[in-house]
């Protein structure tokens, strides 16, 4: 149920695209360079940034540690209620 209410949540703000995505060699790759590039960016979280970086998706999240490894990686990430700026 809580993934329904998120995924409704995603559409209601009307995104450009919503993707899942399943995690690959190279995202698994990537992920471990993060880890080891930023201490703060650790498991899961290290995933999430890897597979936003290879498909040019962005990232929502509500976790510093987390906005601040993208801002240092140079993915674009948001806090969910700035979101809405991105879709239009």
């Amino acid at each position: 149920q809580n993934k329904e209410r998120i995924i409704y949540w995603l559409l209601r703000l009307r995104p450009t695209e919503v993707r899942f995505l399943h995690s690959k060699n190279s995202t698994m790759i990537n992920a471990s360079k993060l880890n080891n590039s930023y201490q703060f960016c650790h498991f899961p979280d290290n995933i999430l940034l890897a597979s936003c970086k290879e498909n040019t998706a962005i990232l929502v999240t509500y976790d510093r540690d987390l906005l601040l490894s993208a801002e240092l990686d140079g993915v674009l990430a948001c806090r969910p209620n700035n979101f809405g700026s991105y879709t239009s």
